[in-house]
């Protein structure tokens, strides 16, 4: 097979970025190869929430939501660092509904808004309380046929009943993770992203035995935190209450029994928060400290320390039934348990430049003819910053759109950046 004869457009790659550039320039007629080096398709999306970020999107006006460009560009201002790629984000504000319009009239991609699911940043100027974020409709698995098998699958720790590095840290995107073994013996790690650190009667602290941050910040905060206070590993505690309510990272909320968790030293253990630390290796007079001025801060509802909680996030991550603080809960019924939280990359945020269509730029700054970038493998316009849930899909999704569009109908893109061509 000569593939630059036999096709118009090769794509490598399938996550939502590449899948996304393929379908639209194979809907714009063009002979279209889409190529991946794994023996599955989804990339690293199949491992994600889901979730795209699209500010002002048609579907938040119609649940009857408010948003405008316009606080979406005070927003990022505020939470973006420097003014790299500025021309890239405002194009990805004008052009994303219609990316999102576009996939939904000529693919099967279906999305509905998330009507509470605050910016990360949510005391910010600009921020949204929900609806900017957009989450798929269940699909039909059935209708793949014999291709389902072609899927990767989504980690199994985030399926409830089984079913379904410190350098420059603003070049990633980071979640914490606990790492353990799986029955199979296979190594795997669980992404700590809103399941248990925002709940109520959970800490994290590093080796002094100490709180570092707000525990209900968004996980990459989280992350960033871990490396300015050196707290690596970082460690989660909670007592067995909240262990049996809430679960604890690969530890699924109402598990009967914790010995196959507590014998792979997944689990660490204590009856008392004393044999915690011990079991733990951290200062144990100083854990203890911490365990009593939050659990002070707990019953009063406040957390003096580092405020978790005190924002929109922090409810929204937290127990909505609890009270008075859904972020906030004492640490008192033994026994206590406690895993270790590394940092892990969820993706890159430094990558290949481009410009307003998704073309790959030289030394120069002359796009390169016929080479084009989206998702991880384009440079990230957020610049390392991680505003809400979906700011790598979103813009992947988008420029995925635009490098196809473009493919297709290159004499046409000639408007001003951030214009639409329809």
């Amino acid at each position: 097979m000569n593939f630059s004869e036999d096709h118009d457009v090769i794509v490598i790659g399938a996550g939502a970025g590449g899948m996304t550039a393929a379908c639209v320039a194979a809907a714009e007629g063009l002979a279209t190869l889409l190529i991946e080096k794994a023996d599955r398709v989804g990339g690293t999306t199949s491992v994600s929430g889901g979730m795209v970020w699209v500010p002002a999107n048609a579907k938040m006006r119609a649940a009857g939501l408010t948003d405008s460009l316009e606080k979406a560009r005070l927003y990022l201002s505020h939470t973006v660092p420097g003014d790299f790629n500025r021309e890239l984000r405002e194009t990805f504000l004008t052009r994303a509904s219609e990316a999102i319009e576009y996939l939904e009239a000529r693919t099967a991609l279906a999305l509905k808004p998330v009507t509470f699911y605050p910016d990360y940043y949510p005391d910010l100027p600009g921020a949204t309380l929900g609806g900017r974020v957009l989450e798929p409709v269940p699909f039909d698995g059935r209708e793949l046929g014999s291709h389902f098998g072609m899927l990767r699958p989504p980690l199994p720790e985030f399926m409830l009943f089984g079913g379904m590095i410190e350098e420059n840290t603003n070049n990633a995107y980071w979640a914490p993770v606990s790492r353990f073994r799986r029955p199979d013996g296979t190594p795997a790690v669980y992404p700590h992203t809103i399941t248990d650190r925002g709940k109520p009667g959970f800490i994290a602290v590093d080796r002094r035995g100490q709180r570092f941050t707000n525990e209900a910040v968004s996980y990459h905060e989280f992350v960033q935190a871990m490396f300015r206070a050196r707290a690596i590993p970082a460690f989660l505690i909670c007592d067995r209450a909240d262990l049996w309510k809430y679960g604890l990272g690969a530890v699924k909320p109402f598990t009967v029994s914790l010995g196959a968790h507590t014998a792979s030293g997944y689990l660490a253990r204590g009856t008392s928060i004393r044999t915690l630390a011990e079991a733990l290796g951290i200062d144990a007079a100083a854990l203890e400290a911490t365990v009593l001025r939050h659990n002070e801060d707990a019953r009063a509802g406040v957390d003096r320390a580092f405020g978790k909680g005190g924002n929109a996030y922090g409810k929204y991550v937290g127990d909505p039934d609890h009270t008075p603080n859904p972020c906030m809960g004492p640490i008192e019924h033994g026994p206590f348990h406690a895993v270790a939280l590394y940092p892990a990359d969820l993706g890159t945020a430094a990558g290949l430049r481009t410009n307003v269509h998704a073309q790959v730029l030289d030394d120069a700054d002359a796009p390169i003819a016929g080479l084009y970038a989206c998702g991880n493998d384009m440079s990230s316009i957020m610049n390392g910053g991680y505003p809400g849930p979906g700011i790598t899909l979103g813009p992947a999704l988008t420029f995925g759109y635009i490098a196809g569009r473009h493919l297709a109908r290159p004499e046409r893109q000639t408007v001003k950046p951030g214009r639409s061509t329809e």
